[in-house]
């Protein structure tokens, strides 16, 4: 068994020199993954010089260790965004991560990107009655927010279930060709990544412009300057309080072609499980994800692996598996239950944060924001996003509740397992 990303095998991207010499941009980005390339693209299609700054290479960090869901079904529940944000804003948000499956696509259609994008439903399922029970109230709130679902009454075949809420209109790709493809359409916008250059300070006391400063001494002038790397660059106390890192875990397993229909699926537990499917020519691929934790929480990631392995055998029924790789990836969870899109003290310093469990809609959406704001507009979601925005109390009271569920369902139960032994 492989400790490596599905997505990495096979997909050789272009190395990129680090920077050399001081140079000036419209738009300074830190961090090459999804977000800062995404944002890259849109920005420069208006003409402005943008350069990215990354410390590692090209999609290192978050975006290869992705399950690559493009879902409006974020980690919050759609019940409790109505009763924390309204009908309105629960639309807004469902609606910002529709718009960025179809950005998404609409590139993948403009550069001819090969990534195996496809359109599929996500099936919310629920294993036995009384979860079924518990899946009504979440299905009539996505039906009242807008969405295209519908309620089955009946198992899924091989997969341990009573009934599910199918959300159509969801979609899949693979992130690393997605980039692949990305990056000669910004060779020929003139954007220049700098690989094995990492960004340690930022002088904002220069009237008209900012410099970005980097390990090696060097200097990038710039009239914008984007944070689009997982943490936070600088870590500013108003976004770093806001936010809490989580590690998923993941396991690619092959199983017999045909058993599950090709989609996006997710169950009730809290931390929940999710998986896609992903069709071979003689067999198909299940990628499956769940045993959500605090970072700071000191768990063998075995314990984590085993049991991740133990509920996907219970998931499938009469489905062997055979297990090819395994990963885990990070989840910075926002404290609100939404991510921090936008500037936070200084107008022209940008953010992106706490992507929670949907980071390739999110980048989506912040890339979309990046580009307005750049151009002197106001995005749609601007005010939903914003980085100092104030946390509302009743907001962090239901996240806590659920993050607190989480840790004694999820965490704190492998660490009683492991203290039993």
């Amino acid at each position: 068994m492989k400790n490596e990303s599905f997505w990495t095998a096979g997909v050789p991207l272009p190395s990129y020199s680090p920077l050399e010499k001081n140079t000036v941009a419209d738009v300074a980005i830190i961090g090459a993954g999804i977000t800062g390339l995404m944002s890259a693209y849109l920005i420069a299609q208006s003409g402005r010089r943008v350069v990215i700054l990354e410390k590692g290479t090209v999609a290192s960090g978050a975006t290869h260790v992705t399950t690559a869901f493009l879902t409006q079904i974020i980690d919050t529940d759609v019940i409790d965004l109505l009763s924390l944000y309204g009908r309105k804003g629960t639309k807004s948000i469902l609606n910002s991560h529709a718009e960025a499956i179809d950005l998404i696509e609409e590139i993948v259609k403009t550069e001819k990107i090969d990534c195996d994008f496809k359109r599929c439903s996500n099936y919310v399922y629920a294993a036995d009655d009384k979860e079924l029970q518990d899946l009504m109230p979440e299905y009539e709130a996505m039906q009242r927010s807008g969405l295209r679902v519908s309620l089955v009454r009946k198992p899924i075949p091989h997969l341990k279930s009573v009934g599910y809420a199918e959300v159509m209109d969801q979609a899949k790709f693979h992130p690393m060709k997605f980039i692949a493809g990305l990056l000669p359409a910004l060779d020929k916008l003139g954007v220049s990544i700098f690989e094995e250059t990492e960004a340690i300070t930022l002088d904002e006391e220069h009237p008209n412009h900012l410099v970005l400063k980097t390990v090696q001494g060097l200097e990038v002038s710039a009239n914008w300057v984007i944070s689009a790397a997982y943490q936070p660059f600088g870590q500013p106390l108003g976004i770093f309080f806001k936010k809490g890192m989580y590690v998923s875990y993941v396991l690619e397993a092959e199983i017999k072609k045909g058993a599950l229909e090709e989609g996006i699926y997710e169950d009730m537990d809290n931390p929940y499980h999710y998986f896609r499917l992903e069709p071979g020519e003689k067999s198909d691929t299940v990628i499956f994800g769940g045993e959500d934790h605090r970072e700071e929480v000191p768990i063998d990631p075995e314990k984590n692996f085993t049991a991740l392995r133990k509920h996907l055998d219970e998931a499938l029924i009469e489905t062997p598996t055979t297990i090819r790789r395994r990963w885990s990836g990070p989840i910075l969870e926002p404290s609100d239950g939404l991510p921090l899109i936008g500037p936070y003290k200084n107008p022209n310093v940008l953010y992106a944060a706490g992507f929670s469990g949907n980071g390739m809609t999110y980048a989506a959406i912040a890339a979309t924001t990046f580009k307005d704001l750049v151009e002197g507009k106001k995005p749609q979601s601007y005010d939903l996003y914003r980085t100092d925005r104030a946390l509302k109390l009743k907001s962090l009271y239901r996240k806590a509740i659920d993050y607190g569920e989480e840790f004694i369902r999820g965490a704190g139960r492998n660490i009683w397992r492991r203290k039993d032994k």
